[in-house]
């Protein structure tokens, strides 16, 4: 007869299964000692940050708090809590954990790091600095405060700054790729070709799967016009079968730029694939959308975020739709029926976003507030698959294409009076909803109207 392992075996088994990665096996290990003992604090915690590393948020919250309930001085348990907090877009909490952490072990150079990650994202940039600083004097040899020192520096255009922190990072490991990708960034801003290259090469040489640095190295290789060398990768990720909003726009690109078709796996009539929507016909657009947003606006809990491309205006910060408030709940569900009657609308396309729709997906939302003068210079959403805007409030318009929405082929090709054939100009008004595949730049017409321009702006993102 085999006999019941103690709760001490059982736990051993549970961390040596999380440590190998095998995560079912660990979550019903430590879930039978909880149905036995339910305030077992290494359980617990061991539970929680389970699911924090596996990205659970919703489950790894509650179970970290309750860990703090039973033991106020851990601090494993409020940094965890913290992390968590900061991935669900909670930083105000996060930032008062990771200050609880500290509390508890000033000397706990990883909470000094993530208090200052979390203090970045609210816009305290010098105290995230400071953070970053005393990180590396507890811990000299900090890798990922000298990366982030360099990441901060680099937003800040400080490049000089910054290539010093990443080169640190280097020296303490040179087979870091994330920093080598990040240096490559700086030389890319800087137009340094050979730096670039060699930066973002040695990243891929080191993880020949870090999609940034491959993203990166494509997207330069393009900007300076090596035709050769970027066709020749652009070609190598077609044939490796990828398929995604970047991939589509960069053949879509090369095709306005240099006359060579390729076979486009993501959309190869991406303007095809407008859909223009008035939601005033379907909803109580006033009271649903306009008056809820608004009230969200003006409780002034939302944070805002860097967005270079806009012009007299801000975006919000985090995804909108993980908030917990009913009204949002009511927008994103709607949302999701429109976005769900664009795929069938499409369902007999063989374009491929329509034929490898993601099983599974997220709704990533956000912000975009403009004032007079107010415009969104021309990109892409390169995580997105299916991108949409919701016009909130869009002002009288004084000229016919004030404040409109273009879609376009090409980044250079978004001023108003081109080739109908790489553009579209999308009359919008309040209650309009626009959908499109997120490989096609999108840009908008400045306007001059008193009344501030407001957007929900969405992305349909596959999970991974």
């Amino acid at each position: 007869m085999k006999k019941d392992l103690t709760i001490l075996e059982t736990l051993d088994l549970a961390v040596q299964n999380h440590k190998k990665n095998n995560y079912q096996d660990a979550i019903n290990l430590y879930n039978s000692i909880l149905d036995k003992e339910p305030n077992h604090f290494s359980s617990i915690l061991n539970l929680g940050s389970l699911f924090l590393q596996i990205s659970k948020f919703d489950l790894a919250k509650p179970l970290l708090e309750k860990a703090i309930q039973i033991d106020p001085n851990n601090k494993v348990a409020f940094n965890n809590l913290g992390l968590t907090l900061k991935e669900m877009n909670e930083n105000l909490q996060a930032v008062s954990c990771f200050k609880k952490t500290i509390l508890i072990d000033p000397n706990f150079s990883i909470a000094h790091n993530n208090l200052g990650t979390s203090l970045k994202e609210l816009g305290e940039i010098q105290k995230a600095i400071d953070c970053y600083k005393q990180a590396i004097k507890i811990n000299p040899n900090y890798l990922n405060a000298y990366n982030n020192l360099g990441l901060t520096y680099m937003e800040l255009q400080e490049y000089d700054k910054a290539i010093i922190y990443y080169e640190k990072a280097i020296k303490i490991n040179p087979k870091f790729a994330n920093t080598h990708n990040n240096l490559g960034v700086i030389f890319m801003e800087l137009e340094q070709y050979e730096k670039a290259t060699e930066s973002f090469e040695k990243a891929i040489e080191i993880n020949p799967n870090h999609l940034d640095a491959s993203n990166n190295l494509l997207r330069f290789l393009f900007k300076m016009d090596d035709k050769t060398n970027f066709l020749n990768k652009l070609d190598d990720r077609i044939n490796k079968g990828e398929n995604n909003a970047l991939i589509g726009s960069l053949i879509t690109r090369s095709k306005v730029k240099y006359g060579i078709k390729r076979s486009n796996p993501f959309c190869k009539e991406p303007l095809s694939y407008i859909i223009k929507v008035n939601l005033n016909d379907q909803y109580d657009f006033k009271n649903i959308f306009v008056k809820k947003i608004k009230n969200i606006i003006e409780s002034d809990k939302l944070l805002s975020r860097k967005q270079d491309l806009l012009t007299n205006g801000y975006q919000t910060a985090g995804n909108l739709f993980t908030k917990k408030n009913h009204s949002i709940d009511n927008i994103k569900k709607i949302v999701y029926s429109e976005v769900k009657k664009y795929q069938t609308h499409f369902k007999e396309s063989n374009e491929g976003f329509i034929k490898n729709w993601p099983t599974s997906f997220n709704l990533n939302a956000w912000l975009v507030s403009m004032k007079s003068g107010g415009k969104l210079s021309a990109h892409i959403h390169e995580k997105g698959w299916l991108s949409g805007s919701i016009y909130i409030n869009v002002p009288p318009k004084s000229k016919t294409d004030s404040g409109n929405l273009v879609l376009c082929l090409s980044d250079q090709e978004h001023k108003l009076g081109v080739e109908k054939s790489h553009q579209s100009i999308i009359d919008v008004v309040t209650g309009t909803l626009c959908l499109f595949p997120s490989s096609l730049h999108h840009c908008t017409v400045p306007f001059e109207e008193q009344e501030d321009r407001i957007v929900l702006a969405f992305d349909v993102t596959p999970k991974n």
